[in-house]
């Protein structure tokens, strides 16, 4: 039997830092916050996913600013990494935020809709 996600982290990967969104299933309210992504930024952020119980953390493979987020989540998260163009195609056409998009990308894994892109060892 497939158990149902209840808390994730959709995130939003720039050079210098990432925009994050945790939705948690039958909660309206959406908590979104920015991190650098220096050492010191993705700590706070890997234990601000951590003190809200973040099950699984879904990022759109943005050039190669994805992997130094990736790879400082990876151990402690389930992880997948989306194709930015299949999330972009499915969504409905809006004008473009940094937060906006995490929390799209946070629905889209809540609801389990994207498909993990492959990620080399």
């Amino acid at each position: 039997m497939d158990q149902k996600i209840n808390k994730v982290c959709g995130i939003d990967v720039h050079k210098l830092f990432v925009f994050a969104a945790i939705m948690i299933r039958g909660v309206e309210e959406t908590m979104t916050k920015r991190f650098s992504t220096d050492g010191k930024g993705l700590f706070e952020l890997r234990n601000w996913l951590k003190e809200n119980g973040v099950e699984r953390v879904a990022m759109e493979s943005t050039g190669i600013y994805w992997r130094v987020v990736y790879w400082a989540l990876q151990d402690c998260f389930e992880m997948i990494l989306a194709n930015a163009k299949e999330i972009h195609d499915l969504k409905q056409v809006r004008r473009k935020t940094d937060k906006r998009d995490c929390i799209w990308i946070a629905r889209l894994c809540l609801n389990d809709i994207i498909t993990p892109s492959y990620v080399p060892t």
